[in-house]
Parts: C-alpha cells; sequence; structure tokens
C-alpha cells in the first residue's frame, strides 16, 4: 500500500493532478488508470460518484500544493488533499471520511500502475530527476525513498509480475496485435531499409554494441522491433530480449537467457538513463563476447554516455546509426495504407506539420475524418502534445547533466527563441535584445546556445542561425509559453522587442497558432500590429511597404481580409513627398528594385488571398494589371497570370471560390474599362476553367529542395459544373456584345475549349459528365452562324462541325445542324475556297484555284468580296491564291488592284505579281505606274515577278530608282531588297552594289526594312565572309542606335557576329558606344549572339579586343556590370583570366568588386575559380576582414547564370558548394581563407534552402 507520507504517494498525488488539470500534457498516459481507479472506489461506496476525485485533484488547493512539491517543497499526503473536500462533493449516503477515500483512490491508482509495466516506466522516467534531487536534498532514510520510489513504479520484482528481460513478441504483444491505441505495429512497416540491414547483419558486423539515435517520435523502437522480427527469422539461432534496465537486478534475470551455455543474445536497451544498469550491460557484452550483443535506442543528447562507456571497455566495438526523418513517399505509404488517406493536400500537410516523424504522422492522421477533413489536427491530439512535453522534459535534463547553474535558463532560452521564430548569432543587434530578455550575460548565453547546438536535437543550426524544430514543436511552445491559460504578453515581451528582426517569423507563428489553437490572443497581436503599421504607412517609402507586405504574406492564406487591408493601404496611403522617388518609381515598376517590388508582393499576397476572400482579392489585382500594366515579365508573373493560377483546377482550390473569381473576372470585362490587351489576358484566365486534369506542383515537405507533382481527373461535383456553367455564359456573352474582333475571335476559341476538353475527357473515362453543356455550345454556334457576319468567330466555331466522335458524345444532331448552316454561309464557304487546302500537293490546290478562278462570275462575286476575308482572318495567308487567281484571271485581277479598298492593299503585290506572270507587257505597264505614283511596295513585288522573265528590265529599272528617289524611304529599301532576294550566287557585285546604296543613303532604316536588305546576303553558311564589309559596317551604323535588339530579326544577330569575327576590336568599340548612349534597359547585345570563337581568335585585333575589354573592367569610372556582361561573355573566359589575375595584387577595393562582378555572369569554371582564389588569396590581407569584397563575393556565387536547377527553378549551386569544400580542404590556403570558404558554404545552402521554401 501507498505509505501515506512518502514520495511515492506524493508523485501519485502530482502526477494525477497534473494529468486531470491538464499543464501536464505528458501525464496523459494515465488517463485509463485514473479513470478506472476513480470508478473502482465509486462502485465501493454508495452514493458517491467518481467525478469527485476529478474535480478534487483540478482544485487549486491541491494545485498548489503540486507546484510546491515539485519545486522541492514538502511531500503531499492524504489529509492535505481531504482538507479540499467540501459538503457539497459527498452525499449523506457515503460513509467513509474525506481522507480514507483519498487514501483508496492513491491505493487503487497504485495498484493500476503496478500491473502495467509500461506505466510505470514512463512514471519513474518522468520524475527521475526530481527523486534524484530530493535524494540529494535528505540526509536519512535515502535508501527507504528509493525503494518507495521503485516501488511504486513496479521496478521491484515484489508480485508486480515486471521482468527484466522479456522476449520482443511478448514485451511488445499489444502492438503486434493491433491493441495500443496509437502503436500499431501490425501494419506494414514503411521505409529504414538500410537500417533494417543494419540490424538483421548486426550479429555478423563484428561490432558488439549498436546505438541508434533519433529524435522523439521517429520510429527508433518500431525500428528495432520489426529488425528483432526479421533477425530471430533469419537466424534461428539468435534470441532478441527486450530489456527494461529499471525493473530490477539485471544479473536476476540472466539465468534465463542461458548466457554460460553460449546462448546467441541481443539485448534492446530503450532510453537507457540507469549509469549502474548500463555499465553492467557492458561488462556483460565484453564477457560473452561474441554471444551477447546490446542494441540502444536513445535520442541524440543522452548517447554521449553510451558512446563513454564503449570508449572505457577497449574490446568492446560500438557503432552509432543516427536516423533521419523518413522521406515524402514513405509517409504518405503509411497514411494510404494506415489510414485510407489519399487527398493530394491532406497528405502534404500530415507530411508537412510531421517533417518526417513517424510517430506524429501516426497522431496527426488519427484526427482526420476523412479525405475532406480540412482543419489543422495538432491542437485535437493530446497524445501529440503529450510527445512535445516529453522533448520539452528533455531540456531540464540536458541542463541538470551538463552542469549548468539553474537549468530553468535552458528552457527559458528555447522558449524565447521558438518566440522569437530565429536567432541570428552573426546580429550583435538581435543578440543582445535576446540576452537582456531572457536575463543572461554574453558569457552564460553562449555557453547555452552550445549545449542547445551540440547536444540536443530540438534546436537546429543553419548558417549561424538558431531554430526550434519542428516547427510544430516550435509552435506548441510559443503558444503553451505565451497564450494558454496565463498567457505572459507576448505583444511586449517579444513582438514589440524583436519583429524588426524577426517580424515575418513571428507573424507566421501566430497566425499558425491562432488558427490551430483558436487562440484570440495570437490574432489580437497580429491585428494589434497591421493597425499600427497601417496608421503610420503614409510615413513609408517604397523599401519599407514592401518590407510590410513581405512580414505580413502569410495571413494571405490565414487571414486574408487583413492581407487586403493591407495592400490597400500600401497603394492608397500617398508616398512621402519625394519627386525623385516618385519619378524612380514609374521608371522603375518592372525592375527589380523597390518600386517593382511593390508591385511583385502584391500581386503574389493577393494572389494567396484569392481562395479565402476571392471577390476582394480579385477586384485588387485586376485594379493593379489596369494601373500597372505587366510591359515587361514581372519576377512572380502579373495579376492575369495569378488568375490563371487561381482558376485552373487544383487539389486546394475551392470551386466555390472559383465562381466569386470569376464573376469579377466577367463583371469588369463587360463594363468596357480593361483595354484590349488585358481583355485578352483575361480570357486566357476564363478558359482555364475548361480544363478536366490537374496538375499541381508543390515543394516536398521534407526535402524542400524537391518539387512534386500530382495529377488526376477533376473530381465532378455540382460546384464545379456549375462554375463551368458559369463560365461558358461568359464566353457566349463576350462573343455576342463585344465590339473588338480580335475578343471575338478569342473567346470562340476559349468556348471551343470546353466542347474538346469534354471529349478528351470522353476518350480517358469514357463519359459524357455534361451533355447540356455540350448541347448549349453547339447550339450557340449554329445559331452564331446563322445569324452574324463576324467571319472570324464563325471559323473558329466551324471547328465544332469536325468532331468525328459526335455520336458517342451525344451531338450529333447538334454537330450536323451546325455543318448545314456552314454550308448555306457564302462567305465562310469563299473562305474555304481561299485556304490552301491542308496538307494536299502544290500542284493539286494549284488546279483547284484555277478551277475556282475559271468559274467566277464578276456579276456575283466583287473585290469587295475578299475584303473581311483578307483583313479578317489573319492566321492563314492568301498571298498563293491571290497570284494564281491573277495568273489565270488577269482581268479580275486589275478589278482588284483598282479596287479603292485600303483592307485589299495585303493581297495587291500578289494580285500583280500573278498578272506580271500571266502578261509581262502589261506587267510592266502596271510597275511604271506604280512607280510615278511612288508607290514603291507594289512596283517592287511587280519587278521581283518579271525578274525570272527579264532580268535586265528589272536591273535598268532599279537604277532609275536609285538614280531619281535618293535618299530612299524604309519602303523602297525594303522593295528593292526583296527583288535581289535569290541573285547573290549568280550575281554578287549586282547584288551588292545596290545594297550598300541603299543602306548609305537611306532617308531612315527600321526592323522591316534592314530584315528585307539582309535578305539576299549568305548570312546563314560560310560564305558570310564573302559579304562585302562595307554592308556590314552600314548595318551596324544602323544598329549602334537601336535601343531593344530583342525585337530586331535574326539576320541583324549574324551581321554582329560576322563583324565579331572579322574584326573584334571593331565589335568592341561598337559595343562600348551602345553602352555610352546608355542603351542597357533593354539588351546591350542581341540575346542569342552566336560568335565562333576559334574564328575570332584568329583576327588581327583579337589580342587588341580582349585587352580593351580586361581595361573596361577594371575601369571604376565606365564599368557597368549588368550590362557589360552581355560583352565579356563573348570572350573565353581563359583569355580574360589570363589578363586579369596578374594585374589582382595591385587592384583597387573598387576594382576587385568590379573583378567579383564580372566572374559573378559566368558559371563557376577552373578559369572563375582561379580568379576568386586569386581574390581572396592576393588581393586582400584577410578575406574575413574585407566587409565589401568578402560579401560581393556571396552574392556572385549565388546569382551565377549558369547553375544547375531542380524542378521549383531554384539553383542547386553543385559547382560553387564544390569550389568551396575544395578550398576547404586545402591546406595550402591560408586559415582565414578556409574559414571563409566554409562560411560562404553555410550560406549558400541557407539561401537555396530559404529559396525553395519561398517558391
Amino acid at each position: 500500500m501507498v505509505d501515506p507520507i512518502s514520495i511515492s504517494a506524493s508523485i501519485i498525488v502530482s502526477s494525477t493532478a497534473k494529468h486531470l488539470y491538464g499543464k501536464g500534457k505528458r501525464m496523459h498516459f494515465l488517463n485509463e488508470a485514473v479513470e478506472n481507479a476513480a470508478s473502482h472506489v465509486a462502485e465501493s461506496h454508495e452514493g458517491l460518484d467518481a467525478d469527485v476525485f476529478i474535480a478534487i485533484f483540478q482544485d487549486d488547493n491541491v494545485v498548489d500544493l503540486v507546484q510546491e512539491f515539485d519545486d522541492g517543497g514538502d511531500l503531499i499526503t492524504p489529509s492535505d488533499i481531504a482538507e479540499s473536500f467540501n459538503d457539497d462533493m459527498l452525499d449523506e449516503e457515503v460513509e467513509a471520511t474525506p481522507e480514507e477515500l483519498v487514501n483508496e483512490f492513491l491505493n487503487q491508482l497504485e495498484m493500476e500502475i503496478s500491473e502495467n509495466q509500461e506505466l510505470g516506466h514512463k512514471l519513474i522516467m518522468d520524475y527521475s530527476q526530481r527523486i534524484h534531487q530530493h535524494t540529494e536534498d535528505l540526509e536519512e532514510g535515502q535508501t527507504e525513498i528509493l525503494l518507495e520510489i521503485q516501488e511504486i513504479a513496479g521496478r521491484l520484482p515484489t508480485g508486480k509480475k515486471y521482468r527484466v528481460f522479456q522476449p520482443i513478441p511478448e514485451r511488445f504483444r499489444d502492438r503486434l496485435n493491433g491493441e495500443h491505441p496509437h502503436d500499431r505495429y501490425d501494419l506494414p512497416f514503411f521505409g529504414r531499409e538500410n537500417e533494417l540491414d543494419k540490424i538483421t547483419n548486426f550479429p555478423n558486423s563484428g561490432k558488439d554494441v549498436l546505438i541508434l539515435a533519433g529524435r522523439a517520435g521517429i520510429g527508433k523502437t518500431r525500428l528495432v522491433v520489426e529488425g528483432s522480427l526479421l533477425l530471430e527469422a533469419e537466424k534461428p539461432d539468435w534470441q532478441v530480449y527486450w530489456t527494461d534496465i529499471h525493473a530490477g537486478n539485471i544479473d536476476d534475470g540472466l539465468e534465463e537467457l542461458e548466457l554460460e551455455n553460449e546462448r546467441n543474445t541481443l539485448l534492446f536497451v530503450d532510453d537507457a538513463r540507469n549509469a549502474d544498469q548500463i555499465k553492467r550491460l557492458f561488462d556483460l557484452a565484453e564477457q560473452y563476447q561474441p554471444h551477447l550483443k546490446l542494441i540502444f535506442t536513445e535520442r541524440p543528447h543522452f548517447i554521449s554516455s553510451l558512446r563513454d562507456y564503449g570508449n572505457r571497455f577497449n574490446d568492446v566495438e560500438t557503432e552509432t546509426v543516427e536516423l533521419q526523418p523518413l522521406n515524402t513517399e514513405d509517409i504518405h505509404g503509411i497514411l494510404r495504407e494506415y489510414y485510407g488517406v489519399t487527398h493530394p493536400a491532406t497528405l502534404d500537410q500530415i507530411v508537412s506539420i510531421s517533417e518526417g516523424l513517424p510517430l506524429f504522422a501516426h497522431l496527426l492522421a488519427e484526427q482526420f475524418s476523412g479525405d475532406e477533413q480540412t482543419s489543422d489536427p495538432v491542437a485535437q491530439d493530446e497524445s501529440l502534445e503529450a510527445v512535445f512535453e516529453d522533448v520539452l522534459s528533455d531540456i531540464q535534463k540536458l541542463g541538470e547533466q551538463q552542469g549548468v547553474g539553474n537549468p530553468q535558463k535552458l528552457e527559458t532560452y528555447v522558449k524565447y527563441l521558438s518566440a522569437i521564430g530565429e536567432l541570428d548569432t552573426n546580429n550583435e543587434d538581435l543578440l543582445q535584445q535576446f540576452r537582456e530578455a531572457i536575463s543572461v550575460d554574453r558569457p552564460t548565453e553562449i555557453e547555452l546556445r552550445e549545449i542547445l547546438t551540440e547536444n540536443i536535437g530540438l534546436v537546429a543550426e543553419h548558417s549561424d542561425r538558431l531554430t526550434v524544430q519542428p516547427d510544430a514543436l516550435q509552435e506548441y511552445i510559443v503558444y503553451n509559453s505565451f497564450f494558454s491559460d496565463s498567457p505572459r504578453d507576448y505583444q511586449d515581451e517579444i513582438y514589440d522587442n524583436f519583429s524588426e528582426f524577426t517580424g515575418t517569423d513571428q507573424i507566421n507563428q501566430l497566425a499558425i497558432i491562432h488558427r490551430r489553437y483558436n487562440c484570440r490572443e495570437a490574432r489580437k497581436t497580429i491585428r494589434d500590429a497591421l493597425n499600427t503599421e497601417i496608421e503610420n504607412i503614409g510615413e513609408y517609402g517604397f523599401a519599407k511597404r514592401v518590407k510590410l507586405l513581405r512580414r505580413f504574406k502569410i495571413l494571405a492564406s490565414t487571414h486574408p481580409h487583413y492581407a487586403i487591408e493591407l495592400v490597400k493601404a500600401a497603394h492608397r496611403e500617398e508616398l512621402p513627398e519625394d519627386p525623385e522617388e516618385e519619378q524612380l518609381f514609374r521608371r522603375s515598376m518592372y525592375t527589380a528594385s523597390p518600386a517593382g517590388d511593390l508591385i511583385i508582393e502584391s500581386t503574389d499576397l493577393l494572389s494567396n488571398a484569392l481562395q479565402g476572400e476571392p471577390e476582394d482579392a480579385t477586384w485588387w489585382l485586376l485594379w493593379i494589371a489596369v494601373n500597372y500594366p505587366p510591359q515587361s515579365q514581372l519576377q512572380t508573373g502579373s495579376a492575369d497570370q495569378k488568375l490563371r493560377q487561381a482558376l485552373r483546377p487544383g487539389f486546394n482550390k475551392s470551386p466555390g471560390a472559383q465562381q466569386k473569381i470569376l464573376g469579377v473576372v466577367g463583371e469588369h470585362f463587360l463594363s468596357g474599362d480593361l483595354d484590349d490587351e488585358l481583355r485578352l489576358d483575361l480570357l486566357d484566365v476564363i478558359g482555364e476553367v475548361s480544363s478536366t486534369e490537374i496538375h499541381d506542383f508543390s515543394v516536398d515537405p521534407i526535402n524542400r529542395s524537391q518539387m512534386r507533382s500530382w495529377q488526376g481527373k477533376v473530381p465532378v461535383t455540382e460546384p464545379w459544373l456549375e462554375l463551368r456553367e458559369q463560365a461558358v455564359g461568359l464566353l457566349i456573352e463576350i462573343i455576342q456584345e463585344d465590339p473588338h474582333p480580335e475578343i471575338r475571335k478569342t473567346a470562340a476559341e476559349k468556348l471551343r475549349s470546353f466542347e474538346n476538353s469534354q471529349a478528351q475527357y470522353y476518350t480517358k473515362h469514357q463519359e459524357v459528365f455534361n451533355q447540356e453543356e455540350l448541347t448549349r455550345v453547339l447550339e450557340f454556334a449554329t445559331e452564331y452562324v446563322s445569324e452574324n457576319e463576324d467571319l472570324q468567330c464563325i471559323d473558329t466555331l466551324s471547328k465544332l462541325a469536325e468532331r468525328e466522335n459526335a455520336e458517342e458524345l451525344g451531338i450529333e444532331g447538334e454537330t450536323q445542324e451546325l455543318q448545314e448552316e456552314l454550308e448555306d454561309n457564302e462567305r465562310y464557304q469563299l473562305l474555304q475556297q481561299m485556304r490552301r487546302g491542308g496538307p494536299k500537293k502544290m500542284e493539286e490546290r494549284e488546279a483547284e484555284i484555277r478551277s475556282f478562278a475559271e468559274g467566277i462570275d464578276e456579276e456575283e462575286l466583287e473585290p469587295s468580296d475578299f475584303r473581311d476575308i483578307v483583313s479578317g482572318i489573319r492566321d492563314s495567308s492568301f498571298n498563293r491564291f491571290f497570284m494564281i487567281l491573277a495568273d489565270e484571271r488577269p482581268d479580275f485581277g486589275e478589278q482588284l488592284l483598282e479596287a479603292d479598298d485600303s483592307d485589299l492593299n495585303l493581297c495587291q503585290p500578289h494580285v500583280l505579281m500573278g498578272i506580271c506572270s500571266a502578261e509581262p507587257e502589261k506587267g510592266m505597264d502596271l510597275v511604271n505606274q506604280y512607280i510615278e505614283e511612288e508607290r514603291f511596295g507594289l512596283a517592287s513585288a511587280g519587278l521581283r515577278s518579271l525578274a525570272t522573265e527579264d532580268l535586265d528590265y528589272v536591273q535598268e529599272k532599279i537604277e532609275e530608282l536609285l538614280e531619281n528617289q535618293s535618299p530612299y524611304s524604309p519602303e523602297l529599301v525594303s522593295g528593292l531588297s526583296q527583288v535581289l532576294n535569290g541573285y547573290w550566287e549568280d550575281h554578287q557585285d549586282w547584288t551588292e552594289s545596290v545594297l550598300r546604296t541603299l543602306l548609305h543613303d537611306a532617308e531612315s532604316l527600321d526592323s522591316q526594312s534592314v530584315e528585307m536588305a539582309l535578305r539576299p546576303l549568305p548570312l546563314h553558311n560560310n560564305d558570310s565572309e564573302n559579304v562585302d564589309g562595307e554592308i556590314l559596317e552600314g548595318v551596324l551604323d544602323y544598329t549602334e542606335k537601336r535601343e531593344n535588339l530583342a525585337s530586331e530579326p535574326h539576320s541583324l544577330q549574324l551581321v554582329i557576329a560576322e563583324i565579331a569575327e572579322r574584326n573584334p576590336e571593331n565589335f568592341v568599340n561598337f559595343t562600348l558606344q551602345r553602352l555610352e548612349n546608355e542603351y542597357t534597359g533593354v539588351s546591350l547585345l542581341p540575346t542569342h549572339l552566336n560568335i565562333e570563337t576559334d574564328r575570332m581568335k584568329e583576327a588581327d585585333s583579337y589580342d587588341a579586343a580582349v585587352n580593351k575589354v580586361c581595361e573596361r573592367i577594371l575601369d571604376t569610372d565606365y564599368y557597368t556590370p549588368t550590362a557589360f556582361s552581355d560583352l565579356t561573355g563573348c570572350f573565353p573566359t581563359a583569355d580574360i583570366a589570363e589578363r586579369l589575375i596578374p594585374r589582382i595584387p595591385d587592384c583597387s577595393e573598387d576594382q576587385l568588386l568590379q573583378v567579383i562582378w564580372y566572374c559573378k555572369f559566368l558559371p563557376v569554371t577552373e578559369n572563375t575559380e582561379k580568379i576568386y582564389r586569386k581574390v581572396v588569396t592576393e588581393g586582400v590581407d584577410d578575406i574575413r576582414d574585407a566587409e565589401s569584397v568578402s560579401s560581393v563575393i556571396h552574392g556572385a556565387l549565388y546569382t551565377d547564370a549558369i547553375a544547375t536547377r531542380n524542378l521549383s527553378g531554384v539553383s542547386k549551386k553543385e559547382d560553387e558548394i564544390e569550389m568551396l569544400r575544395n578550398w576547404q580542404e586545402d591546406s595550402s590556403l591560408p586559415s582565414s581563407v578556409r574559414l571563409f570558404a566554409e562560411e560562404a558554404e553555410d550560406r549558400l545552402l541557407d539561401s537555396i534552402e530559404r529559396q525553395t521554401e519561398l517558391f
């Protein structure tokens, strides 16, 4: 029986009280024992309610007694507890006194614990540190106290049926039979193949002790159980025993192991903390080698003592294996196999929170009632919180183990570290603030930091930054320390002091804590912080506003209405009065600048808010699209791209929210307030609804440098069908009402995509999911063909009549009706005649056109009948049709030329060419007429046709034009250049002479005229070196003044490459002149400039060109790194490095920075590595003291241009990491360089991780 005044009784009271009033969540394991004890006592006393014991142990007086005892105060007696009873608690029928009832309850609870070895083990482990503290405080009776403690936990062989050694199947019977509430060992085992092999091969490994180290919940015990069963099955001569070193003296149970008979035995010890017993096990392992082996499972921070024993016993070989979290696939396998969870969002949510820990995954999965569950399961699982509390209890044990003066300081360190999110140990301001918050001096803080980072698994260090892991534990610590029950003032202690350093981390935590634990105080802190910033936002410039948007970014997903209010304020509140800043804003809105970042961050934030606040978020995205149209590609996508993503089917997207998004898009579209370019983009947005397949991408929740993809069909639900119906109706309304032909045509294409998606769905799944939608689309198309004149739309909708499996889709009748309407539409039939005729041979198509021409009735067909076809149908070329038509019917061709209709201008050059082919004399007359009328485009077309029959005449006419029309218009340059096309090989001199004259005396040149002038030249083959240099120089003069080379013709790139190969110095001068012209905002050189390096190096001026490039790199007055990289990239790195490296020791700091900038835009190769190495060894005295140089190197290594990338688009930086690791291992380098390389690698890896998370 329990002694009324003993530590054992006090421990039972403390454990019960903690379990019942909820503060000691790690006492969750007492659930069943407490309930059974209370029920048993209540059944023995008539009129006694079992809930009395629940109430009494929740009483404030009892709670205070427990707290005093836990703090080292007096023992707790049953009479102390009985004093908390009041008259209302016991009915008159209850004859026993309160003290007797308490004694009976404690005795019954002691029996419940004694009959369950696992409960006793957990209880003794939970209080082991407190027990030793009490024994040290008491001078007498220590043996008695320890005996009482051992007895309450059932550790002595007192008839309580506890055994030191138990076979694995016996010890884990409940788990193996699937009867344990949380640990189901009867279910399949996933992952850990290498570790399993390590266990099964352990008997033959030559090792005596195997230590499996891992965080709480990582699956250490299950792994050993699984491995033990496999080992015994594969090696029947080996037996495996669970060894409970707390159950009594090990030697008392040795007899049953038959070690004296050399019975091969493996002993498994879990959470070994009893020093004497562990030492005895090592003694036995040494004594009975090789027949006795030991396996220990332990948390990483407690394995040092095990290793120490291994070192003391020279003949005992020890191996340590640290278990890593399971990968995503293994956790998914557990969730699918155990719990039937298949929804991708649910799978990833559990994996993300569990972070690869199987126990967490199991406990979380149990909270999901099915795939539709979307709430956060962490707060719903007391067992999970018990795991968290168990981890936290290790902190104080660690503090005592490490000899920390006040172990509570270690726990405070972890709590505040969790609250601020991340501690950058290189930031002295942050460190000082942190030390003041936890009331420690610098040496103490460093000591605590080292203990945590070196000994305990929950604090991770990356690039000198500390964080508590896993995230779910970190968030639990913050909630439990600052918000649960009697919260501290988080706003005052944490946010106000640390938001300038880690504000984003804190807001992220608060948002999760609010949602997970329904913590209103956390939400209030967010709201107060946000309101304060919004009130002051009028004083913030671009950079500060961008910082705010980033800090509160998570709110877009968790509290979208807050996020949208912030975006409103960021754009509506006027900027501080600064005309220069406003001008900068307009100029840099689409570049990597604070102004551009404001748009990027606003767009991203609103995009993330679309599912939570679809209408407001869509409205503001459209506001951004209207006010800041994407003149260039934004870093993270434009507003319309975000809307496309939102309407694209996805596992995490609500069709209800998508309906609201589409409603706002449709309202703005039909209002007439948007420009055509944006409306065309929005048609792509609407078209996304037609998709019936989901292609989702996400970052792997565990390995965040990898991307995962999910594919599958969209679930056919009523909300999704309504969304499609809404989109179809909107497209029909646009086709009927929009005044712009291109908009209507594009809308018709999107409407077709709905019919096409159903056809594709039927092909894959043999099912029509919405017959009404198909019918509606076909019936509208038929009606439109019969009643409207927009031939573009009619042509687009006509494709609906080509559906081959219309009968299977149930639309055979509707398709036939559409086909009949098309056959009755004369304009559509004329269009069909004019098209090239698909895959037919040229001869067949020509015969069809001539047949059509012969049958033309000029009274029924007039030139104006071709107008809307020529002007409206832009996806087909009718040039050959009109040339053959005029060749067959010159008379009708003349009518087309004489027609006073600008819409026919596009076809007239080919009409004239047909007439010249059929009647050359008539053609010459027309050419002369057009020359007199200065219609040089038509005249040139005629000359092009006549040249095949009478080149002399054409040459004469060109000479007349050159003599009489100087300076030449772009139209004439373009037209005559087309005449020359094809005559280079046989008439090179004439061709070059005409081109030289045109380029030299051109009135002006544009992109089209230059492209036409270059077309006759053999720039695409090896003959390019024979092209007259004067022609190339003329083109170069034009190019030098062009701002945007990205839009120039490809032939221009060939000219620049040819000049670079012929005369590299001239090429460098040309590029530098463009740099002086400040034409660097878009492109200094063409994007895909392909220069043959070997030929360029043979040029006389090559050395001079490279020297000039190197001089400009070192010229601090003129060097522009970003733009200049276009030029430096054209020259071999080896040649530039050869000239730069000898000069590095004499370079100034500014020159060194420019050398690094040169390397920044190149991949890390042998030559760039030589430059970097020269800079860090001879360019500076100590690279760690050269702040500017080291900082720029860090940036250069992260941003090089050609790096291996994974699916996420995040660079892996493999070459950079290899270079830095080689430096660290190179003993010939100064220690400062090796240390710098180590720091640079850490920063690089940390940056990659951050970019992956951001993606």
